[in-house]
């Protein structure tokens, strides 16, 4: 097994720190619904936040790779999935659970240079 380069784990975590800090605290979801909006306002706030939340964290230099996962996702959240990742290449869209596990071996197959050991 390789030896842990701690330079290198500093120089990943740096940009990891930072982009956590500057993300805004997640919205409060009231789980209540209504006939007039139902659960639009705490959609769009929660929709608002997950997309600060990617852009803070790619603008720190940290590589954002997404999956979505099963059928019954609504376009509105495959969409912001989407838009989280990196570019194309760093997204994948998983149906079932053979197209998951597939797409965990991509993404590990990317970073396949850096890992942590305790």
């Amino acid at each position: 097994m390789e030896k842990l380069d701690h330079q290198r784990l500093e120089k990943h975590l740096s940009p990891i720190n930072q982009a956590i800090a500057n993300i805004p605290s997640a919205p409060t979801h009231r789980g209540l619904y209504s006939s007039d909006t139902g659960y639009a306002a705490d959609r769009a706030k929660t929709d608002s936040w997950t997309l600060t939340a990617c852009t803070e964290a790619k603008q720190a230099g940290i590589e954002m790779y997404t999956i979505s996962f099963g059928t019954d996702i609504s376009a509105q959240a495959r969409s912001i999935v989407k838009s989280c990742a990196q570019d194309s290449e760093h997204y994948f869209d998983a149906t079932d659970a053979e197209a998951l596990s597939n797409a965990f071996s991509a993404i590990a197959a990317k970073v396949g240079g850096f890992f942590l050991a305790g």
